[in-house]
């Protein structure tokens, strides 16, 4: 099986009239002052994978006087809470971070965290654009799972939304699998471990498509899907604090997946699910420093992004890994 992972237009909007007002209010004054002494929040989405990344990174952390791990439900409120400063740190899109940072946002990536695992999940294959023209998508429309797979369909295939295929949106993964069996969908948009349970709990559900396999380009590969955004008045201290935390958790899990799953079906995921795709190598927890070889990884896809329509704005050279 190859690689994968898993809002209306009305969510969309007051996604981004939050975001923009959260900007609005995070300008070089707000990140002024001594961060001596201070304890950075990691905020975590409880319906994202990575979440097992970030509760082992919680408990291995106790007592840290400089980090602490937030979970939070709502991922609009979770990027909102990090533009406004409430939060410090998160995992998320690569692409939107960049949009955010493109818009005067203070973060920047300070590492890598998991590759992109993005697929389309349906009854039949996308092997052209003939499959997927007229066709419906169920997809998070705000996720960056979304944003990298409409960049490779569009690369490949020329197709675009709107003009060529139908999307609806769906709160997660779940829900688009349902839209699908249901008749109500062609494919749904998820990423590991979503899909792989996706495919083993309805019969004829098939990857239809898949990030590994869709090869745009030499240098992008299948891209980053998860990265470290953190706020640049987090001091340089704490941030590599931050990612060596990740990076021992990292670690732990992909040596040890039938602990992975303990985290998991803590957080909701049915036991078995993240044991069996760490197993398989359909995802694995990759962190990394922003530095060399990941730079340039993370400017070719976003520019494949960019390339495609997705997103409009490149963002600052500080995106990179800010030195502060």
């Amino acid at each position: 099986m190859r690689r994968s992972r898993w809002t209306s237009r009305p969510s969309r909007v007051l996604l981004v009239a939050g975001l923009a007002l959260a900007i609005s209010g995070c300008g070089a004054a707000s990140d002024a002052g001594d961060q001596a002494g201070k304890q950075y929040v990691i905020g975590s989405w409880t319906r994202g994978f990575s979440v097992v990344l970030t509760d082992r990174v919680a408990e291995t952390a106790t007592g840290d006087k400089q980090l602490k791990v937030t979970n939070y439900s709502d991922l609009q409120q979770l990027y909102t809470d990090v533009l406004s400063g409430k939060a410090d740190m998160t995992i998320g899109g690569p692409d939107v971070f960049a949009s955010q940072a493109a818009k005067g946002a203070p973060i920047h990536i300070a590492a890598t965290v998991s590759p992109n695992s993005t697929a389309l999940v349906g009854k039949s294959d996308i092997t052209s654009a003939a499959d997927i023209k007229g066709k419906r998508i169920a997809a998070i429309t705000t996720s960056g799972g979304w944003r990298i797979t409409k960049a490779l369909l569009a690369d490949k295939f020329g197709v675009k939304e709107g003009k060529d295929f139908e999307v609806v949106n769906v709160p997660n993964a779940e829900s688009g699998v349902t839209q699908v069996a249901a008749g109500t969908a062609d494919f749904a948009v998820g990423w590991e471990p979503a899909v792989t349970s996706a495919v083993r709990a309805n019969p004829g559900m098939k990857v239809a498509f898949s990030s590994s396999g869709a090869k745009p380009g030499e240098t992008f590969g299948t891209g980053w899907q998860l990265v470290l955004a953190v706020r640049d008045s987090v001091n340089k201290e704490a941030e590599q604090r931050a990612v060596q935390r990740l990076q021992e958790a990292a670690q732990w899990l992909n040596e040890h997946p039938d602990e992975a799953d303990k985290y998991a079906a803590k957080q909701g995921f049915k036991p078995g699910t993240a044991a069996n795709v760490m197993q398989q190598s359909v995802h694995a927890f990759v962190v990394k420093p922003v530095e060399g070889e990941i730079v340039t990884q993370l400017k070719d896809q976003l520019a494949l992004i960019h390339r495609t329509g997705t997103n409009e704005k490149e963002p600052p050279a500080r995106f990179y890994g800010a030195s502060n």
